[in-house]
């Protein structure tokens, strides 16, 4: 069964440090298509958005992160931005290892067939034409001198000294005790 948009809830998960772009977008995106869009984050008041290194607008907090249940939202959208990642996994005790970012090509292609064509979404062919070519692009991809649209994060349990020094003791008794 499919529900109608005005009951339709996404929640997007971000804090200090995303980028306005990643975030406004989708967002006015959900609002405008009927359903209700909530901001949660770590801290209560609103988080400060970035464009690119600089600045940009402020958005007002929802809803506590710890305070949301998933079941209660059809969708999760978590916006880009490398501080406000790392802001994430640091309340969940996790360390970014690595940030590897794709899909370089995207834009250019979003750029081509938004601007150029006047399009707002890929018709079959192009679709078929961007899959055979795959291979290629992803080549190329970390060469191209555009944003990349895709993003993965690498993370890690942070391991702090009390949990580590607990686990020396822990690994001494059992040598001990045999």
């Amino acid at each position: 069964m499919t529900l109608p948009l005005e009951q339709v809830k996404v929640a997007f998960l971000c804090a200090n440090g995303v980028e306005q772009i990643e975030l406004e977008a989708p967002l006015n995106a959900v609002r405008q298509a009927g359903a209700t869009a909530s901001i949660a984050s770590i801290e209560k008041g609103a988080i400060e958005s970035i464009d690119g290194h600089d600045g940009a607008d402020s958005f007002d907090v929802d809803s506590l992160v710890g305070d949301i249940e998933a079941r209660d939202f059809a969708a999760l959208v978590i916006p880009g931005g490398g501080e406000s990642l790392g802001a994430l996994a640091s309340d969940c005790d996790m360390r970014i290892e690595e940030l590897i970012e794709f899909n370089r090509t995207g834009t250019i292609a979003w750029f081509l067939n938004g601007k150029l064509l006047r399009r707002r979404n890929f018709n079959l062919g192009q679709i078929w034409m961007l899959n055979l070519l795959t291979p290629l692009m992803r080549w190329y991809d970390r060469f191209l001198p555009v944003p990349a649209l895709s993003l993965i994060a690498v993370m890690t349990p942070v391991e702090t000294a009390s949990s580590e020094a607990g686990q020396r003791t822990h690994a001494a008794a059992q040598l001990g005790g045999s």
